[in-house]
C-alpha cells in the first residue's frame, strides 16, 4: 500500500516513506486497506469504519470498557478480570 521495500530497518526510511506510512495509517481504506482489517469495525457511537492509533485507541478502549461495565456485561467482566486479557494485572 505504501510502496515501500519490506526489508528496510525503520531507522533508513527517508521522511517521505515515513509520512506514506503515516498516511496509510491514518487513511486505510483509502489506501486500499480492506474493511476486515480495521480495529474499529462500525463505531458503537458514530456507525462508522474506524482504525484508531494511540491515545485515541486506549480512550476508546477505556470508554467501552465503562460501557459494558455499566450495563454489566459479561464480555466487560471477562475482559477487565482476566490477566491475559488486561496488561495492568499482570504481575
Amino acid at each position: 500500500c505504501a510502496n515501500i521495500d519490506e526489508l528496510k530497518k525503520a531507522g533508513t526510511l527517508s521522511q517521505a516513506e515515513v509520512d506514506r506510512l503515516e498516511r496509510v495509517l491514518k487513511t486505510p481504506l483509502q489506501s486500499g486497506i480492506p474493511i476486515w482489517m480495521l480495529n474499529r469495525r462500525l463505531d458503537y457511537e458514530s456507525g462508522e469504519n474506524l482504525h484508531l492509533t494511540g491515545a485515541d485507541l486506549d480512550y476508546t478502549k477505556d470508554n467501552d470498557l465503562k460501557r459494558m461495565k455499566k450495563i454489566k456485561s459479561y464480555k466487560q467482566h471477562k475482559l477487565y478480570n482476566d490477566p491475559a486479557l488486561n496488561p495492568a494485572l499482570r504481575k
